[in-house]
């Protein structure tokens, strides 16, 4: 997994910002952004609710502390590819959250001073254990005023943070990547158009039935560019049949808009050939067609064909994603039923499938409803109930075969599983 070592330089500041604010208005936690380093970049607004953290961090060595505990705290949730709950070095609990820039391991998201049980007096025991040299009788009054939450809300309030932040960041990163395409797309147009002017007036003068073979050739280079799913390939065409369009229509908005048309139908008619769904299509057509001829001037038109070619390149590579997807999928199940008698984990099963982990954790979820530790434990849940049929297997003997060395382990995670231990279990088949 690679790594943004920079955050500082990013352009999601703000919009990070209000995220975390509106989070912590709605549920009263504390959250901050960190570098991967633990470094707080973005702090919240969440008043006094962090004079517990001020304390801890404010005693000598206690910032370094708790850098580490979060960077640690950040691997551990970049490992699972999802939020992780951890006790911090100073004996409170926090939740943290990977963020993601295109695939990138970027920062993280950190929910701290959480209390999910009243404290009581070993609570209390250990947290003076923990910071002997510190104000304690500071440290339990702002223990208590932290509110209690139930477990089922810190882990739905880590998913929502975690799901938001790195959508809307993810998303607000294409948008800008998108109209960076489009000045580049324009720059090129200009460009083609110069050239074409030069290309045109020599084939006209020559033949003008050698102008119309060149014009075929460079739309059935489109169509075919776009057939391949080849983005790039096909916005290049598509900057030059556009250039020969805008050179001998530049001066009949009517018939511009027209020759244009008629090129996205063409597009259109390829990209539902190519597999993508008609009613899809269908849709932008019309869309297509009530937009084009809302636009006032051929500049602005060339730039909306680049928009509408993502567009049906994104329906057609939609459908091819789908089916990859599955295909993924697919291969990490039988890869999980194939070595269910190792110990498995998220990296060895992305590994396989040459996917990142975050990639494959998204898939997982997208596809099967479930993260993928939970399918591998479901998967060997399956088996362990087949291998405690056979009298001959002792539950430590099902435990090794598994993977899990540990049989007290193997027992709880039966338990928490199938609702009894695997002894009671087999004592039923009897």
């Amino acid at each position: 997994m690679s790594k943004i070592e920079n955050f500082e330089n990013l352009e999601h500041k703000e919009t990070l910002l209000k995220i975390i604010n509106a989070f912590e208005c709605a549920t009263e936690f504390n959250a901050v952004i960190l570098d991967i380093d633990g470094k707080q970049i973005i702090p919240g607004d969440c008043g006094n609710c962090v004079s517990f953290c001020e304390i801890v961090q404010n005693s000598h060595g206690g910032k370094t502390k708790c850098q580490i505990s979060y960077k640690n705290a950040g691997l551990q949730a970049l490992k699972y590819a999802e939020p992780y709950i951890f006790m911090c070095h100073a004996g409170i609990l926090a939740f943290a959250a990977p963020l993601m820039i295109d695939e990138k391991y970027a920062g993280i998201i950190i929910c701290r001073n959480i209390l999910m049980w009243e404290p009581d007096d070993f609570f209390y025991e250990e947290l003076r254990e923990k910071n002997k040299n510190l104000d304690i009788e500071a440290l339990e009054k702002s223990v208590s005023k932290l509110k209690i939450v139930s477990s089922n809300k810190v882990h739905a309030a880590a998913s929502l943070l975690y799901l938001v932040a790195n959508q809307v960041i993810n998303r607000d990163n294409e948008t800008k990547k998108h109209k960076k395409e489009i000045m580049y797309h324009q720059s090129v147009l200009n460009q083609e158009i110069k050239e074409k002017k030069r290309l045109h007036q020599e084939l006209i003068n020559s033949n003008e039935k050698m102008y119309g073979q060149y014009k075929l050739q460079k739309e059935k280079e489109l169509l075919g560019k776009i057939s391949i799913l080849d983005r790039d390939g096909a916005y290049q065409a598509l900057l030059g049949c556009m250039s020969d369009i805008m050179e001998k229509y530049i001066t009949r908005l009517d018939l511009f808009k027209t020759m244009v048309l008629e090129l996205m139908i063409m597009i259109s008619r390829t990209v539902v050939e190519t597999g993508a769904e008609m009613s899809a299509v269908i849709l932008l057509n019309t869309k297509v067609i009530n937009e084009i001829y809302s636009l006032d001037n051929a500049a602005e038109i060339s730039s909306w064909v680049c928009i509408i070619l993502n567009k049906y390149m994104d329906l057609l590579e939609g459908k091819q994603t789908s089916i990859k997807t599955k295909q993924i999928v697919d291969s990490a199940t039988e890869y999980v039923r194939t070595n269910v008698r190792k110990n498995i984990t998220l990296l060895d099963v992305a590994e396989a499938v040459f996917v990142s982990q975050y990639y494959l954790s998204h898939v997982f979820r997208e596809v099967l409803e479930c993260t993928v530790i939970e399918y591998i434990t479901r998967v060997k849940m399956e088996t362990a109930k087949k291998l405690l049929h056979n009298p001959k297997n002792s539950v430590a003997d099902v435990s090794e075969k598994l993977g899990f060395g540990d049989t007290s382990y193997f027992s709880k995670v039966f338990k928490k599983n199938e609702g009894i231990t695997p002894t009671q279990f087999r004592k039923r088949l009897l």
